[in-house]
């Protein structure tokens, strides 16, 4: 089992869960998901937005599809191939950690975004738990953020009234951000 496997934890879909009811009563039509996780988290968001198209995007992805409410797309997040204002919220379960050049990619979520969209990050590791910052030092490219270098990021790219919530038991996080 590899190390990245071993990072995600068997409370994975709870904390996904618990940063989703967030977000209770938000409606969408188009969501972006950056990165499936081999599915798992594109049912979770089918699931709670049943009737919402999902577009997941995947930098390493051979399973390229299209059905009637989601797609699976290749696409670099740091410079999409996606319409200007043309997705409702954008979701990033656990994977900013691997974004290369992160500063431009929250610019392209943020240009993707409708206005008064929103880019939902939910993270298992506040950057500062034992875990985190283990698998930071043992997998290669990965870096785990704070939450205040978080908002730094939505700040830079412009986003506006920006919410972060953490886990009361648990080093999870949320961070919310809305386009101007």
């Amino acid at each position: 089992m590899g190390l990245l496997k071993l990072f995600k934890s068997t409370n994975q879909d709870t904390a996904y869960k618990w940063g989703l009811s967030l977000l209770e009563g938000k409606e969408a039509n188009q969501l972006l998901l950056l990165g499936s996780d081999e599915g798992r988290n594109l049912l979770t968001l089918l699931e709670t937005y049943p009737t919402a198209h999902v577009t997941c995007v995947e930098s390493t992805s051979k399973d390229v599809t299209q059905k009637e409410r989601y797609e699976i797309i290749q696409d670099n997040i740091a410079d999409l191939s996606l319409p200007t204002k043309s997705n409702d919220l954008a979701f990033s379960f656990d994977s900013i950690y691997f974004w290369p050049d992160i500063d431009k990619c929250f610019r392209e979520i943020y240009r993707v975004l409708v206005k008064n969209g929103s880019f939902v990050i939910i993270n298992e590791s506040d950057g500062k738990d034992l875990s985190g910052r283990s698998y930071q030092r043992l997998v290669q490219n990965m870096k785990v953020y704070t939450s205040d270098e978080i908002v730094k990021f939505f700040k830079k790219a412009g986003f506006k009234n920006i919410q972060t919530y953490h886990h009361e038991t648990h080093p999870w996080i949320t961070i919310i951000g809305q386009k101007g």
